[in-house]
C-alpha cells in the first residue's frame, strides 16, 4: 500500500486550501442559511420583486440542468485540501479496481472531510471510471446544487439511482453509515455505525459487486461534537434530519480544525458471489465478513495513523 500526497506545506500552500475548503463548504451554508434568509427577509420587508428573483435564482437549477466544468473541477484540485491538514494522506492499494466495485468510506464523520478531500475531488480516483454518492439534498438546495453539477461524477444516494448505475457494472463510492455516523461522531474515538446498515451488501450480492473497505483517521477529530442525547438526535435521523451540533475551527466554526490528521486508508476489496435475490442469511454472512475486513484495515494501519491505542467500535 503506498501513500499518494502528504501534507508538510508552506503557509501559502495552507491558505489555498483555506479557500478551497471554504468555497466548498460556503456552497453549502450559502444554499442552506443565506439564500432562504434572504428570501424571508425580503418578503418581509415587502420587497417582492427581490423575492421573486431570489426564488427564481435559488430554484431554477430545478429546472435546468447543470452540466459538468472541468474547469472548475481543476480549479478546486489545484488548491490541493490536504494542505489544510497538519497531516494529510491517500493510501491505496497497488491498483485500484476499474469496474464493479463499491468504495465504502467510513467514518462519515460531521461533513466526511476523508471522503470529500481523499475520495470525490482527488485525482487519483480520475484514473477510474467511478460515480459518488451523496445526500439528495445537495441537489435540491440551491448553490451547493451547482458545485455538484460541475462535479460531474456525483449523483443521488438513492436506492433508484445507485441501482442503475450497478446495473452498467461501474464503480460507486458511498458511506454507508450515512447521517446516523455523523450523529454518532465523537473526538477521541473511531466509531462506525454498520450493524443496522446492510441495504448496500444487499445491493453488492444482487449485481456480483466486490465491497472495499475505505477508512479515514482523523475524520472525528476535525471537529468538537455535541456528545450528548445520542437516542434522541438518532431519532430525529428517522426523518432525515441531521442530529449532530458541531464546532471546527476557532476562527471559522463551520470549517475543520487545522491541527488535525486526514489519513485515508483504501483496503483491498472483499469479493462478493452474484446473488440475484439475496436472503437475509446471504446479507448477514457477507456484512459480517465486511465488518471484519474493516477492522482488519483499521488494525493493520492504526500504529501508522498515530492512533495504536484506539480500537474501531461498530454501532
Amino acid at each position: 500500500m503506498k501513500g499518494v500526497s502528504s501534507a508538510t506545506v508552506p503557509s501559502l500552500a495552507g491558505l489555498r486550501a483555506l479557500l478551497g475548503h471554504a468555497i466548498l463548504l460556503g456552497s453549502w451554508i450559502l444554499g442552506t442559511s443565506v439564500v432562504s434568509t434572504s428570501i424571508i427577509v425580503a418578503w418581509l420587508r415587502g420587497a417582492y420583486v427581490t423575492t421573486s428573483l431570489l426564488v427564481l435564482a435559488a430554484t431554477h437549477h430545478l429546472v435546468v440542468s447543470t452540466r459538468p466544468w472541468p474547469a472548475f473541477v481543476r480549479a478546486i484540485q489545484s488548491l490541493n485540501l490536504r494542505a489544510y491538514y497538519r497531516r494529510a494522506a491517500l493510501y491505496l492499494p497497488k491498483s485500484l479496481p476499474r469496474e464493479k466495485t463499491m468504495f465504502c468510506y467510513a467514518p462519515h464523520g460531521v461533513v466526511s472531510c476523508g471522503f470529500n478531500v481523499n475520495g470525490v475531488w482527488a485525482r487519483e480516483f480520475e484514473q477510474v471510471d467511478i460515480m459518488w454518492y451523496v445526500s439528495t439534498a445537495f441537489f435540491v438546495l440551491p448553490v451547493i446544487s451547482q458545485v455538484v453539477g460541475w462535479k460531474g461524477n456525483l449523483n443521488s444516494a438513492s436506492a433508484k439511482s445507485l441501482e442503475k448505475r450497478m446495473r452498467t457494472g461501474g464503480n460507486v463510492g458511498i458511506i454507508p453509515g450515512g447521517f446516523e455516523e455523523a450523529t454518532i461522531c465523537a473526538r477521541g474515538e473511531d466509531r462506525v455505525y454498520l450493524r443496522g446498515r446492510k441495504g448496500f451488501v444487499k445491493f453488492a450480492l444482487r449485481y456480483g459487486y466486490s465491497l472495499c473497505p475505505v477508512f479515514t483517521f482523523g475524520e472525528s477529530e476535525c471537529y468538537w461534537t455535541f456528545p450528548y442525547g445520542v437516542n434522541w438526535r438518532l431519532w430525529l435521523n428517522r426523518f432525515k434530519i441531521p442530529g449532530c451540533a458541531f464546532f471546527g475551527n476557532p476562527v471559522a466554526p463551520l470549517l475543520p480544525r487545522r491541527g488535525t490528521d486526514l489519513l485515508t486508508f483504501v483496503g483491498e476489496p472483499v469479493a462478493l458471489p452474484t446473488i440475484a435475490k439475496p436472503s437475509t442469511a446471504d446479507v448477514d454472512r457477507w456484512h459480517a465478513v465486511y465488518v471484519d475486513a474493516l477492522r482488519h484495515l483499521f488494525d493493520a494501519n492504526k500504529v501508522k495513523a498515530g492512533c495504536d491505542d484506539r480500537d474501531l467500535v461498530v454501532l
